[in-house]
C-alpha cells in the first residue's frame, strides 16, 4: 500500500499522464500515420520515464545508519547534496560546455522528430514528451523510494529479525541455562563436559547461519544469545566478533566488551595483549566498572604464573611489576564490588597471597 499522503499527488500525476497520452493519440490522428506516431510516442515517454526513474531511485535510495537507533535506515539527502553540488559548479562550467549539453538534447529531439516523419511539429511533440516524462519518472520514483521503499526495507529487516529470533528461541526454550549463564560458566561447562544441551545438528547449523548475517541483526538481546551459543559451540572468534558488534551498537553494553576481552585472553593469538588493551580502554571510559579491573588482574596473573613455570628465564623486575599490577587492580575491583573478593578466593588463576594483599 502506498502512503495515504501521496494519493492526491499520484492522482494528479495520473491525470497528467492520461491527458498527455490523449494528446499523443489526437496528434497521431492528424498526422495520417496513427500506429507509427502513437507507438513511437509511447516509447519516447517510456524511455524518458525510465531514465528519470533510475535517477530518482538512486537519489532517494536509503542509506544504512551507523548510529545506535532502532531503525537501520534513514532517508538519503543525495538530491539536496547533488543540487548544492550542481549549484556550486555551475559557475565553473564554461559557456561552450553548456552549449554542448543543449546541443546534445537538440540532436536527440531532431533525430526523434525525423523518425516520426511529421515535419517541424514533431520537434515540439518529441521534446515535450522527453522533458515531461523525464521529470514525471524522476519525481514519482524518487518520492516512492524515500517513502514506501524505506518502509519496505524496515519491515523486511524486522521480519528477518523475527525469523532469526524464533529460530534461536526455539533452541533456547530447550536450553534456557545457556541464555542465563555468563560466558565463563559456559566455558566451564564445555571443559568439564558434564552438561549436554539438547541441540540438534540442524539447530546448530541454523544458529551458525545466523552468524553470517549478524551485522544485520538489530536486536541486542538476540545478539547476546547468539554470542553465548557460539561460545558453547566453541566458535570463539565468531563470538568475539558478535560481542564486539554489540558494544559498537551500544557502549552501555559493557559486559559484551568484557566477554570479548575474556575470550581473546583465552583463545586468540596475542589474545592477552589485545585483551589488556580492551580492558584498559574500558577502565579509561568507565572507571567504576569493577569487572574490568578484576579481569585485568587475572590476565596479569596468568602472565605471572607462566613466567614461574617451565624453563623460562624469569625476569625478577618484570615479575615484581606484574605482582604490583595484580594487587593494584584486585584492590580497585574489591573496592568497587566487594563480592568479587569471594570470587577471587575460588579463582585458580589468582594467588592467595596476592588476594590477601588486595583484601579490602
Amino acid at each position: 500500500m502506498l502512503n495515504l499522503n501521496l494519493k492526491p499527488y499520484l492522482r494528479n500525476l495520473l491525470i497528467i499522464v492520461v491527458v498527455t497520452m490523449l494528446c499523443v493519440v489526437l496528434y497521431a490522428f492528424q498526422t495520417g500515420d496513427f500506429a507509427k506516431v502513437v507507438s513511437l510516442g509511447i516509447l519516447i515517454a517510456a524511455s524518458a520515464f525510465s531514465i528519470g526513474g533510475v535517477l530518482g531511485f538512486i537519489f532517494g535510495l536509503p542509506v544504512i545508519k551507523n548510529d545506535n537507533k532502532d531503525v537501520a535506515y534513514e532517508k538519503n539527502n543525495s538530491l539536496k547534496e547533488i543540487a548544492d553540488w550542481i549549484t556550486k559548479i555551475t559557475i565553473g562550467i564554461t559557456l561552450v560546455e553548456l552549449k554542448s549539453i543543449i546541443g546534445y538534447f537538440q540532436d536527440i529531439v531532431l533525430d526523434t522528430s525525423t523518425y516520426l516523419g511529421v515535419g517541424e511539429s514533431g520537434i515540439i511533440f518529441s521534446s515535450t514528451l522527453l522533458i515531461e516524462f523525464f521529470f514525471i519518472g524522476f519525481t514519482s520514483i524518487y518520492i516512492f523510494t524515500i517513502t514506501d521503499f524505506v518502509k519496505y526495507l524496515i519491515a523486511n529487516e524486522k521480519k528477518m529479525s523475527e525469523i532469526w529470533e524464533k529460530k534461536i528461541d526455539k533452541v533456547i526454550s530447550k536450553n534456557t541455562q545457556i541464555a542465563k549463564l555468563p560466558v565463563n560458566e559456559i566455558l566451564r561447562i564445555n571443559d568439564e563436559g558434564k552438561v549436554k544441551l539438547k541441540i540438534s545438528e540442524k539447530e546448530k547449523k541454523e544458529i551458525l547461519a545466523m552468524y553470517e548475517n549478524y551485522l544485520e541483526i538489530d536486536d541486542i538481546g538476540l545478539l547476546q544469545k547468539l554470542g553465548k551459543f557460539l561460545v558453547y559451540f566453541g566458535e570463539y572468534e565468531k563470538a568475539i566478533h558478535v560481542f564486539d558488534h554489540i558494544y559498537e551498537k551500544d557502549e552501555r553494553e559493557l559486559y559484551s566488551k568484557l566477554n570479548s576481552a575474556y575470550l581473546q585472553s583465552q583463545y586468540s593469538e596475542n589474545g592477552e595483549q589485545n585483551s589488556n588493551k580492551i580492558l584498559l580502554k574500558l577502565i579509561e571510559k568507565h572507571k567504576d566498572f569493577a569487572p574490568a579491573y578484576y579481569n585485568l588482574a587475572c590476565n596479569y596473573s596468568r602472565q605471572y604464573n607462566r613466567s614461574q613455570q617451565g624453563n623460562q628465564t624469569s625476569n625478577q623486575n618484570q615479575n615484581d611489576e606484574l605482582k604490583k599490577l595484580i594487587v593494584l587492580n584486585l584492590k580497585k575491583a574489591f573496592e568497587l564490588s566487594p563480592d568479587l573478593y569471594q570470587m577471587a578466593l575460588k579463582d585458580e588463576n589468582l594467588d592467595d597471597n596476592l588476594i590477601e594483599k588486595a583484601k579490602p
